[in-house]
């Protein structure tokens, strides 16, 4: 029963924030980017239900609409890092010593990237050129996706090299079946728990990633928000103290998000077992 509440739960989290985020900015009627010097910092009101941040905008409107970008890039970042992982940790584990050792020496050279100065650097370089809001989020999911797949993909392979020695695959090998029977009819579903439990911490992270590369300047940067550059606004003393509503509503959208895809990747690995 509490596997099912966490199940629902999930879901409903999701849906409602997603709901929220995509018909939300469109039925307001007012544009994320409208300021008023004069009503900058002002508490939530009647008029704007977050308040306003220091320029006067609305931030609930800039928490829907921003939402929706670390949405689309947290989970694009995150079914990309995952797809990487499968194939990089299945073909490893099956493979012998050369090119398990190949792929395996690759990422641990990505594991040794200082991902932080790479990631700045590319930050100040796409600031300068003046991108789109939609180039930089898609440049922000393929960083996510390109650094985030190690250590996923080492979980799976080490998986699949555990179940290579198990005797279901060694007795259906016996029976003669052809190497794609093995892998799609035996291999894939005894890996289930392990890709649903993996899909759910990268989904996850890759939002929590998003949020933080926006944190340090890379990902969305100003006027368009994200959650990751609304909670980067703390970085004030006076702010953090006096004026909650400014950041507190995206840091509690962030953690909504990824406690619902953990509770439903929980569940998934529950059943997959």
């Amino acid at each position: 029963m509490n596997r099912r509440i966490k199940l629902w739960a999930g879901v409903l989290i999701i849906t409602v924030i997603t709901a929220a985020c995509v018909f939300g900015p469109m039925l307001a009627g007012v544009s994320y980017l409208d300021t008023d010097i004069l009503g900058a910092y002002s508490p939530p009101s009647r008029a704007h239900p977050l308040g306003t941040d220091e320029v006067g905008r609305d931030v609930l409107i800039r928490l829907l609409f921003g939402g929706r970008i670390s949405i689309f890039v947290g989970l694009a970042a995150g079914i990309a890092e995952m797809l990487i992982s499968l194939i990089v940790g299945i073909v490893s584990g099956l493979s012998r010593k050369k090119t398990d050792g190949l792929l395996m020496g690759i990422s641990d050279i990505v594991l040794g990237l200082p991902v932080i100065c790479i990631v700045l650097i590319l930050g100040s370089v796409l600031a300068d050129l003046n991108v789109d809001v939609f180039v930089r989020a898609f440049m922000t999911a393929v960083v996510i996706a390109l650094f985030g797949w190690p250590m996923t993909a080492r979980l799976i392979r080490a998986k699949v090299r555990s179940l290579r020695e198990s005797d279901i695959i060694k007795s259906v090998q016996l029976l003669g079946l052809p190497k794609r029977s093995v892998m799609f009819r035996h291999l894939l579903p005894n890996l289930a728990p392990q890709i649903f439990s993996c899909a759910a911490v990268a989904a996850s992270g890759a939002v929590l990633s998003e949020a933080t590369l926006s944190f340090l300047g890379f990902g969305i940067s100003y006027p368009h928000p994200s959650w990751g550059n609304m909670i980067s606004i703390v970085l004030s003393k006076s702010v953090l103290l006096d004026k909650w509503w400014v950041w507190l509503p995206a840091c509690g959208a962030v953690t909504l998000l990824i406690l619902s895809i953990n509770f439903i990747g929980e569940n998934l690995y529950d059943k997959g077992k």
